[in-house]
């Protein structure tokens, strides 16, 4: 998948953390619907399950809930990610929210992306305009979720499903770990 985002777009780092990224994110989500499980060992069934539910027709939504129920309150799950930066995922973050935000230009702040290598998965967060994002991809069947909320305003969110083609900067990973902005990973 192609996506050109224009030259504009601002990607900005700030001093909000991904874990608070996905705290706002999970609280409002959370406050919407509600979850029983709270799991603290990311099983390889519970990663089919997110894969399968990442590819199926019509829950594909539900993926953002799976990945918060089961993963993201998994610290050692969080811990086993890797700090990165896959271009083709931030051009879609761009989209995504010119799309919730419904204008040709928006700035994407505080992007982060996190690489679970022995997953196939790559997951992470950023905000615009008071909006959070998240999402989660698997690099092993080039497709992923991205989701997006506006904590404690009561709007509505808005997922899209992606599919990319294998991305070969994956297989670089000097730069994909070693960008400067990059020089703080886990």
């Amino acid at each position: 998948m192609r996506i050109d985002a224009p030259p504009s777009i601002v990607f900005l780092l700030t001093g909000i953390s991904y874990i608070l990224s996905l705290s706002l994110y999970s609280a409002c989500y959370k406050g919407i619907h509600s979850s029983q499980n709270n799991i603290n060992m990311v099983s390889k069934d519970h990663l089919a399950r997110l894969a399968e539910i990442v590819q199926h027709p019509d829950k594909w939504e539900d993926s953002t809930k799976y990945f918060l129920d089961h993963f993201a309150s998994d610290q050692e799950f969080m811990e086993m990610g890797k700090r990165t930066r896959i271009d083709v995922l931030l051009k879609i973050m761009g989209e995504v929210a010119k799309k919730v935000l419904n204008k040709s230009l928006v700035r994407i702040e505080n992007p982060q992306m996190y690489r679970v290598k022995s997953m196939n998965m790559i997951h992470g967060s950023c905000t615009s305009e008071g909006w959070v994002m998240m999402f989660v991809y698997f690099t092993d069947i080039h497709k992923g979720v991205f989701s997006t909320t506006k904590p404690f305003s009561g709007q509505t969110g808005f997922s899209s499903r992606v599919t990319a083609l294998p991305m070969p900067e994956l297989d670089n990973e000097e730069r994909l770990y070693g960008d400067q902005w990059n020089m703080n990973p886990n």
